[in-house]
């Protein structure tokens, strides 16, 4: 498929003018009548200036950026290509390379939503370079964008955000204490693990991979004299002391380890899984793959140049969400769709509007804060169950994300593929998306 690169701007780019269309919307839209209009102007800035630099965001930058880091470390070390290479030689051609590496990602994504995203972009820069160095052709843009379809799975597994914080007694306490008890919750029987649920997995999961079949078969992309630059090889020379002991490394892992271990002893269920434990982890395998800490930190100078993007730009995706949730944007947005709903067509709508917020709003728990309360009046008021509103929503959210950038800067960092060779792909999954949840979202 021929993009224009001229006519797909970059995701800095996306973001700035994401910022300035709500920017302007919350200046001129959403000013209060009894505020003048030096007042408004001056709030509209602070909601933005609050939103980039709020202490919350600032910690989730940390852990999005050190979760990218430690994952491409230690796909840098020799065990872990070892491993990948004997996945990516399952590939003997591109549409081979796009369907496992959308399977993997799904699968990952569906377990944790971080674990997909990096593992999703690692499986997909290695199959583009497998094929490369096999001179094979290959098609960057769509392996990427196939690396990237755990996000169009997360919010329905084991880590969507709302799934999971309803699941906690109180927290439904908490946006409506007028429906529910103190100790009122909903099961993830009821959401994760639902027969529903679990279809639309399959569906989803069926239909991406035939999807991504077709198109690498259809569009089989460039041959060898067009490869990506290779990674940098990490040499296994050992230095001396500390630094070149395989056991100190091993001990520090290993120690590490047995802390997640007691750690995630703690929590019920899996409520251990968040981004804070994925990154202790991930630190402690990258001590023991490696095997040194001289080859860690070799490895932590190749992987840290792909951050850049992100310190960058989810400031400014964080200074969108201050202005929609300050504003009363986003709140309006969804009360616009439940006011023309019906009892048939609330799940639908609730699905539409989940997928229109994420779009400025790129955040699941972030999301579900704001339009939570909706969806439990909603589904009161036209007597339906719960459950389907917030699976409709989990559904809207993760769908959107193939036509968001926001969550696809690490991928992009991780397999240097331009955003205009990805998106003509994830726009393609998006659709097919829309069809199956849109369908099982009506149907059931």
């Amino acid at each position: 498929m021929k993009t224009p690169k001229s006519k797909i701007p970059s995701p800095l780019a996306i973001a700035w003018v994401l910022f300035l269309f709500v920017f302007l919307s919350a200046l001129f839209l959403y000013k209060p009548s009894e505020t003048d209009w030096h007042n408004h102007l001056e709030n509209t800035f602070n909601w933005a200036y609050e939103g980039m630099w709020s202490s919350s965001a600032l910690a989730f930058l940390v852990q999005m950026s050190l979760m990218l880091v430690l994952g491409h470390i230690i796909a840098l070390s020799e065990p872990c290509k070892g491993q990948i290479k004997k996945l990516t030689q399952l590939g003997k051609n591109n549409q081979q390379a796009v369907v496992i590496t959308a399977a993997a990602a799904m699968i990952a994504g569906f377990i944790n939503w971080g674990f997909g995203l990096v593992m999703g972009a690692i499986i997909a820069k290695s199959f583009i370079d497998e094929l490369a160095r096999k001179g094979i052709s290959r098609n960057p843009g769509l392996i990427a964008a196939s690396g990237y379809t755990g996000l169009l799975v997360w919010h329905g597994g084991l880590s969507g955000s709302s799934l999971l914080k309803v699941a906690e007694a109180g927290h439904l306490n908490s946006l409506a204490p007028h429906l529910y008890d103190t100790d009122a919750l909903i099961d993830i029987s009821s959401t994760i693990f639902s027969s529903v649920n679990l279809l639309n997995f399959g569906l989803i999961f069926s239909a991406v991979l035939l999807t991504g079949y077709f198109l690498g078969k259809r569009n089989p992309g460039c041959g060898a004299k067009e490869s990506l630059k290779d990674e940098k090889v990490i040499e296994q020379k050992a230095s001396k002391g500390l630094d070149g002991s395989t056991y100190f490394a091993w001990i520090l892992g290993v120690l590490l380890i047995l802390a997640a271990e007691m750690i995630a002893q703690q929590y019920s269920g899996l409520k251990f899984l968040n981004p804070n434990f994925i990154n202790f982890c991930l630190l402690a395998m990258a001590f023991i793959a490696h095997g040194s800490l001289s080859r860690f930190s070799k490895a932590l100078n190749e992987a840290i140049s792909g951050t850049s993007g992100i310190l960058i730009q989810f400031p400014i995706y964080f200074a969108i969400m201050g202005l929609m949730n300050s504003s009363g944007m986003a709140l309006s947005i969804a009360n616009f769709f439940t006011s023309i709903s019906t009892e048939n067509s609330l799940p639908f709508f609730t699905f539409l509007s989940a997928g229109l917020v994420n779009l400025f709003v790129p955040s699941g728990g972030g999301q579900w804060m704001i339009q939570g309360p909706i969806i439990l009046e909603s589904c009161q008021q036209f007597g339906i169950a719960v459950e389907k509103g917030i699976l409709a929503l989990a559904y809207g959210d993760q769908l959107t994300n193939m036509l968001q950038p926001f969550w696809a800067l690490p991928l992009l960092a991780i397999t240097r593929v331009k955003v205009g060779k990805l998106l003509p792909y994830t726009i393609k999954y998006f659709l097919v998306g829309f069809v199956v949840y849109g369908t099982v979202v009506l149907l059931f």
